[in-house]
């Protein structure tokens, strides 16, 4: 019972290790962002900030969500499934420590103030090239590609918006397939989704050791 109770109040849940990338990079290059802007103008440091604040406000809310769903799922488990908390603990500890190294691996890669400064400063010369005509857009961003691949690759690895909208509605209905389950009683049933649940948050910890291999 102790060791759901520490388990219950975990905050690193597994989904959260996969946020990467150097924060410098969305601080210089708002292109996109900005296209629909009057002039295509570049934002303030006040509307740059702002940014940043909903962006983190963004995480905790989803850190939330995902704390709840945690807790959740220790809840089927103690009723449906008692032999299968143990798995749970061990995934969540390991998505933990692994969430844990790969912040510690960004801190230590975190570049230098003269790096942001050379990067920044050949992101304007990209820019200043778009603005006078001599660059097309798609020409800058293959361009910046090639100053942070790590970014590109990562954005390509992104879901399409339909894809996230198919994602969204097949969880949808698994949700209310094994609620309609709790409800029932059908042990069975809930057992096979916590299964699921497990499998997928086993596989996303292998891809994050993965990742934290490389970096």
């Amino acid at each position: 019972m102790k060791k759901l109770m520490r388990t219950l109040l975990l905050t690193g849940i597994c989904a959260s290790v996969m946020t990467s990338g150097f924060a410098f990079a969305d601080e210089v290059i708002e292109t996109e962002n900005n296209e629909n802007r009057p002039g295509h103008e570049r934002m303030t440091e006040e509307e740059r900030l702002e940014k940043q604040a909903a962006r983190q406000q963004r995480r905790e809310e989803k850190e939330v969500k995902r704390d709840e769903r945690q807790v959740k799922i220790f809840e089927l488990t103690s009723e449906f499934a008692p032999s299968m908390t143990d798995d749970f603990d061990a995934a969540f500890d390991l998505a933990d420590s692994i969430r844990d190294q790969i912040e510690a691996a960004r801190e230590a890669n975190k570049p230098s103030e003269e790096e942001k400064d050379a990067f920044k400063a050949t992101v304007e010369e990209i820019r200043a090239q778009v603005e006078s005509g001599e660059m097309t857009k798609e020409e800058a961003k293959e361009e910046i590609s090639t100053l942070k691949p790590e970014r590109t690759e990562r954005n390509e690895d992104r879901p399409t918006e339909e894809e996230r909208e198919a994602k969204k509605a097949e969880n949808a209905e698994k949700k209310e397939a094994l609620q309609t389950a709790i409800e029932n009683g059908d042990t069975e049933t809930v057992v096979e989704y916590l299964e699921e649940i497990l499998s997928n948050i086993q596989e996303r910890n292998a891809e994050a050791s993965e990742k934290l291999n490389n970096m």
